[in-house]
């Protein structure tokens, strides 16, 4: 069944402001680290990533992109004078979080409705999306000078994106069908 281009621009939006609005709860409910605000041992908006990957493909960049430019611009994070240095970690974060997906997904044969997987297929697709964010999110940080680069960030980035993923796809993934239920009328408009 093929969604109506309505609902995916809609969906799309709704996922950035998703995006946006669990990066601020990470915050509000002190999930974030003291020394660099943009690392948090659970995440809450790692998952939105690879729904957005899963369901809208390379897509996703942009949509993650937006989530991530209404943080910045909302000032929910800063690294310093101007909005450059938070651009560049934007972008990098939104390409970085779907080609983990990208990978993981085409080697373990996952599909975008989840269907039988098992939580240690969310589990790899929370690791790989994880390492792609990670390893780009610890390279930007890095470059815009905001911190130096260590095995701790990278560490850091990873466990709390990975966990923060794979925890809410294991909610969603036990509420699926309730929300396939509620969705299929609207798809089907």
């Amino acid at each position: 069944m093929k969604a109506s281009p309505v609902f995916n621009v809609n969906f799309a939006v709704f996922l950035a402001f998703l995006y946006a609005f669990l990066f601020w709860l990470t915050k509000e409910l002190g999930l974030t680290s003291e020394s660099v605000g943009l690392i948090s041992y659970f995440f809450l908006p790692a998952f939105v990533r690879i729904i957005a990957f899963l369901i809208f493909g390379p897509i996703a960049i942009p949509i993650l992109f937006g989530g991530g430019l209404l943080c910045v611009v909302m000032g929910w994070y800063d690294l310093g004078s101007g909005y450059v240095p938070e651009l560049i970690v934007t972008l990098l974060t939104s390409i970085g979080a779907p080609i983990g997906a990208f990978i993981v997904a085409h080697m373990r044969g996952i599909r975008p409705d989840l269907h039988g997987m098992s939580p240690w297929d969310l589990l790899w697709l929370s690791a790989g999306c994880a390492a792609g964010n990670a390893l780009l999110l610890a390279l930007a940080l890095e470059a815009v000078g905001a911190v130096p680069q260590s095995f701790g960030l990278f560490a850091g980035i990873f466990i709390g994106d990975c966990v923060g993923a794979w925890l809410v796809l294991l909610v969603l993934r036990a509420f699926l069908p309730v929300l396939v239920r509620l969705l299929v009328p609207i798809l089907r408009k």
